[in-house]
């Protein structure tokens, strides 16, 4: 999900909207990654100065939140799996 936005048809779907509500049944170092990268927007580099980590760990945690959300996802309506998509 490097474009939270997908355009589909030429019609933009903003997946944000759709990541809040998910948000609170991600574990919470996952989350906080995945909310600054795709609500406020910062790049790897900057996520990794501001959590004092370094980027290898934040891209894996970006990694392991995805995988999560593919499992949560799984789990309810298949319309609303944007991961696979």
């Amino acid at each position: 999900i490097d474009n939270i936005e997908y355009n589909q048809n030429e019609k933009t779907i903003d997946y944000t909207k759709l990541l809040i509500p998910i948000l609170p049944l991600i574990p919470p170092a996952q989350r906080k990654v995945l909310k600054l990268r795709f609500i406020d927007k910062l790049t790897i580099k900057e996520i990794a100065k501001k959590l004092k980590k370094n980027e290898n760990y934040v891209s894996t945690t970006q990694k392991r939140a995805f995988s999560t959300l593919r499992n949560i996802l799984k789990c309810t309506d298949n319309n609303t799996n944007i991961i696979e998509e």
